[in-house]
């Protein structure tokens, strides 16, 4: 008793797991990957910070022929197998939380505009279909099936794939993001744990890869320029009053409706009191939406039962965080991939094709 089975979360980010409130037996997440080996200078500062037995307690056992401290349910079954048989009930794990960081790291990164690389007017087919299945994900509802999920087919995604989808300049961001999807995609509620079982193993792994990534591109800064950001939709889905297809996906995700109704993804969780804070009949918001209302159907706009569903549904969806400022200068260094998570404002006028406000 006592684990954590509520499923709450922003869509873009939450685990696929979370997500469906199931365990994951996709194809790829039944097989798992060794613990990641620092080499070089990464292992000398881990083991002066942290100590050698620390690095050693994650090291997987080289005779067991062990991943991340454990078996996967493919060391002794087929795959069919295992989907086929009884599964564990869903509760949350610290893997969950891993997870959320990487879809992070994936919608960052692929959104900043390498300063030499060209503009992108539009995505690549590649990119399109990876911000298609990213922009249409939802929580779906108690009666959900696994096929809800689709997100499996970008961790399922081959190292030649993560790096159609970057300029050359971010060659090596594409390898690392491919690096750490190996250990990210996995389900390990099915692994089966021996020994000295450590909980945040999947932390150590994907730090451990970004440790190695930070200390061997000491010099080889990425210039990034803060004034753009890569596209996520072909520039034909802001044209005309006709939902294209990945709007009419993006709309049913949030499930507002209307033409120009755009969803707001915020970036942390929170009850449903605490997003409609501020609602209530007496306070400022609903005065101006009331006055807002009034105002449209006078002008011949959207009638005041059509403006009431609308804010309904609003109420329901996670609230964005407010945009950052963005930098007045031409372009920007990154020894840290961190400083990569942030995106800036584009100036007043130019045109920013993205949905998810306030990332």
């Amino acid at each position: 008793g006592g684990e954590l089975k509520d499923r709450t979360g922003t869509p873009l980010f939450i685990a696929r797991s979370v997500s469906l409130g199931l365990v994951l037996i996709d194809s790829e997440s039944l097989f798992g990957a060794p613990m990641p080996k620092l080499t070089g200078d990464a292992l000398h500062l881990y083991t002066t910070a942290y100590g050698q037995e620390r690095y050693d307690r994650y090291n997987d056992d080289p005779v067991a022929r062990t991943c991340h401290g454990g078996f996967p349910p493919t060391n002794n079954s087929h795959p069919r197998a295992i989907k086929e048989a009884p599964k564990p009930d869903f509760i949350h794990r610290p893997e969950h939380d891993v997870e959320s960081v990487y879809w992070t790291m994936v919608y960052a990164l692929l959104r900043v505009q390498p300063a030499g690389a060209p503009v992108e007017r539009d995505p690549s087919t590649a990119s399109a279909i990876v911000w298609n299945t990213l922009l249409s994900h939802h929580i779906p509802g108690e009666k959900r099936v696994r096929s809800q999920e689709k997100r499996h087919e970008i961790t399922g995604m081959a190292k030649q794939e993560w790096l159609d989808l970057f300029h050359a300049t971010m060659e090596d961001v594409a390898l690392l993001l491919w690096q750490v999807t190996q250990h990210v995609t996995s389900e390990y509620a099915l692994w089966k744990w021996e020994g000295n079982f450590q909980p945040d193993h999947l932390h150590e792994a994907v730090q451990r890869l970004i440790l190695q990534y930070l200390v061997d591109h000491r010099e080889k800064d990425i210039k990034l320029d803060p004034r753009r950001r890569r596209p996520t939709t072909p520039r034909s889905a802001h044209q005309g009053d006709t939902p294209t297809p990945t709007q009419l996906s993006r709309l049913q995700a949030t499930g507002v409706t209307g033409n120009h109704t755009r969803g707001q993804v915020g970036s942390g969780r929170g009850s449903a009191a605490s997003r409609n804070r501020g609602r209530g009949k007496g306070s400022r918001y609903a005065a101006n939406r009331k006055g807002s209302a009034q105002n449209n159907t006078a002008a011949g706009g959207p009638s005041q039962q059509s403006v009431h569903s609308r804010e309904q549904a609003m109420t329901n969806e996670p609230v964005g965080n407010s945009k950052r400022k963005s930098s007045s200068k031409p372009s920007r260094s990154s020894k840290r991939l961190k400083t990569l998570s942030g995106e800036p404002v584009p100036p007043a006028g130019q045109d920013d094709d993205d949905d998810v406000n306030g990332l």
